[in-house]
């Protein structure tokens, strides 16, 4: 499986078989958002970039000991923290491995659900979470910056093969 695919598995999804997709639609409306974790979210994508950069070898094999196939969100979660250069990251910014995991998908389905909003739209508070709705709305630009650099950043520390 190409390195670049891993990451976005490990970064945006952390679903898979073990799963089901309410579960996970659940478990997103659950994660509250705030502008300190996406912070935290950006920074930490800009130091595994900046790590990947210093020693590639320690990347590829962190992604090597990382289970083949689909993975729940707390396994996914996991593979953050037990990477010793990655929590420490993950500890300097104040953010854990399910930030990693479940923070992305926060994101998009708070600005979709935004964007809904703006056009009429309502949507059920046990599937989409009110309070990242309206951070959304309220720092939309910020948010926006900080996603597309830790895109960016994922692509450095992971460049499609």
């Amino acid at each position: 499986m190409p390195v670049a695919l891993v990451l976005f598995l490990l970064c945006t999804s952390g679903a898979g078989a073990q799963i089901n997709s309410d579960d996970l639609t659940r478990t997103v409306a659950a994660y509250e958002l705030t502008m300190a974790r996406i912070e935290g979210y950006g920074a930490v994508m800009a130091g595994i970039a900046d790590w990947a950069g210093k020693d590639p070898k320690a990347v590829a094999a962190m992604l090597g000991r990382a289970p083949k196939g689909p993975m729940s969100v707390p396994d996914s979660a996991a593979i953050f923290e037990k990477e010793p250069a990655v929590k420490l990251l993950l500890d300097a910014h104040k953010i854990t491995g399910l930030d990693m995991v479940v923070l992305p998908m926060a994101v998009m389905q708070a600005q979709v659900a935004a964007l809904g909003e703006s056009q009429g739209r309502t949507f059920p508070a046990d599937r989409i979470n009110p309070k990242n709705i309206a951070l959304a709305k309220a720092n939309g630009t910020a948010i926006d910056a900080v996603m597309k650099k830790a895109q960016a950043d994922r692509l450095r520390a992971f460049p499609a093969p």
